[in-house]
């Protein structure tokens, strides 16, 4: 369809096109909120950035389901989000410092198996939603985006000493080959595969 005639519904692809839906429930957005009192968001239709910015990363992780932490992480946001947008007023609050450096300790050194929300509830004794609010406030990321970047660092040292980018994956908690692949791309330019070959002929050459 031309960009110049007005939407009529059908696509302007001959391979049709497909549609990709988010839904949360209501509660999870109220426990997410500071004041647990759901926004009103009074524009039916509107434009945001940040706010499509935050509904799009559910997808990234597509065909995995999100994992537990980054569902809290991306509730969170969309929450703000919407409370920025509604007739509520934000809250000012401050984070707890010490109790997200006990998190972040928590997540660096047990990066490699699956950590869940509750496990991070006792730790701190605060919701998962607020976690994932103050952590970022704290380190400028989420809990999970944290756990990620660990696993990553140590994928990229483990094959740059010469292991399987396979054994890696599965030693470091991802789905698999793939998964580790797209999160590895997107960290640092390039496919572990890449690297793992000119890590080998850098070798040959020694």
């Amino acid at each position: 369809m031309h960009p110049d005639e007005p939407h009529n519904g059908r696509s302007g692809l001959a391979t049709g096109f497909g549609y990709r839906m988010l839904y949360i429930e209501p509660s999870r957005i109220r426990a997410a909120l500071v004041t647990r009192r759901l926004p009103f968001v009074s524009q039916i239709v509107f434009n945001d950035a940040a706010l499509a910015r935050a509904i799009l990363a559910a997808f990234e992780a597509f065909p995995q389901p999100l994992h537990e932490l980054e569902s809290d992480g991306l509730i969170t946001r969309i929450a703000d989000h919407l409370v920025r947008r509604s007739d509520a007023k934000p809250r000012n609050f401050t984070a707890p410092q010490r109790l997200m450096d006990r998190v972040r300790s928590f997540l660096h050194a047990d990066f490699r198996r699956p950590v869940s929300s509750i496990e991070l509830e006792r730790l701190t004794g605060l919701s998962r939603y607020a976690i994932a609010r103050y952590f970022r406030v704290c380190y400028g990321t989420s809990p999970y985006r944290y756990l990620v970047m660990r696993r990553l660092a140590e994928a990229k040292r483990q094959i740059i000493q010469g292991v399987p980018i396979v054994t890696a994956a599965i030693e470091l908690g991802f789905a698999d080959q793939s998964h580790l692949t797209r999160c590895f791309h997107q960290m640092f330019g390039l496919p572990p595969g890449r690297l793992q070959r000119l890590c080998q002929s850098r070798r040959a050459f020694s």
